[in-house]
């Protein structure tokens, strides 16, 4: 999500960093944009099987016509949503360009891809660090109050 929205800094130019509106520019965003989305789409499907069989239990491979059946309904849904937002993001881009310009509409789909990029990150990897960082300590403490207690006890 960072590099996609460097991506559209890029390809606006945006004012923020101040780059000059040049051809070879624009280009390098549409290739790192391009670059970064397989990043983001590939994985999805796996990670969206993966957390379905977490939900409801289910043992992958032990019930071959189940899996499939899951592969089937992740995919379809995958499909079906990436072809509406498909449909619907061109509207939106369309009505942003019309109404506040190139430029800004590249702004705003770079703040936007950051703040996505925040939230995947903390909670796809903030909350977990924090609790495993806690479950660390508290086993840290529990291994020093045995360690105390063997000491004490010779």
């Amino acid at each position: 999500f960072l590099l996609s929205s460097v991506a559209f800094g890029l390809m606006g130019p945006t004012d923020i960093i101040d780059l000059p509106d040049k051809l070879w520019i624009i280009l390098v965003g549409m290739m790192l944009l391009g670059f970064s989305q397989s990043f983001v789409f590939i994985p999805c499907m796996p990670e969206a099987i993966e957390s379905f069989q977490l939900k409801y239990k289910i043992i992958e491979g032990y019930n071959q016509e189940l899996d499939n059946k899951i592969n089937d309904t992740i995919s379809s849904l995958y499909t079906f949503i990436m072809n509406v937002f498909a449909l619907i993001a061109p509207l939106i881009g369309g009505a942003l360009y019309d109404t506040i310009g190139y430029d800004h509409t590249m702004n705003a789909h770079m703040f936007f891809e950051i703040i996505l990029a925040l939230l995947f990150i903390f909670f796809n990897c903030g909350v977990d660090v924090f609790k495993k960082d806690r479950e660390k300590k508290e086993a840290q403490g529990k291994m020093r109050d045995i360690a105390t207690s063997i000491i004490s006890v010779s």
